[in-house]
């Protein structure tokens, strides 16, 4: 979240970093109970659908974040299940690591992985648990 500082003009009354460290809770987490469309491009979903769950994902908006442009480069988005299923998230071609466009979970509650936004496409964290990527 230190780029969200960076974003606010040293004479600005939010410089302190109160509002940006209150910014988890507003993208918060947001569970999805059934399989469907991804919306949410920042912070934290519980993918919670009581069988094996087909999302989708779209691929991230080029560019820096802002008004102008509405990239969303530097944006965080991570991905934990909720219950025991191989759920899986789709997105376009070539979305994923540049090379991918699929994300399978294991099966356990708790796999997760994060993803970063930069140049139209979604990094893998490596640290990701619990997931395949193809």
């Amino acid at each position: 979240m230190a780029n969200i500082v960076n974003r606010f003009p040293s004479t600005s009354p939010d410089q302190d970093g109160f509002i940006c460290q209150n910014l988890e809770p507003f993208f918060g987490a947001v569970s999805l109970p059934a399989a469907g469309a991804i919306a949410q491009e920042e912070g934290t979903v519980l993918l919670d659908d009581a069988s094996a769950g087909a999302y989708t994902l779209a691929a991230p908006v080029a560019g820096l974040p802002g008004v102008v442009s509405g990239g969303m480069d530097g944006k965080r988005l991570r991905l934990i299940t909720q219950t025991a299923e191989a759920h899986t998230v789709t997105t376009p071609a070539n979305a994923i690591n540049g090379v991918h466009h699929i994300i399978t979970f294991g099966g356990a509650v708790g796999d997760s992985i994060e993803l970063t936004a930069f140049g139209g496409v979604w990094y893998a964290n490596p640290s990701a648990g619990g997931v395949t990527i193809s």
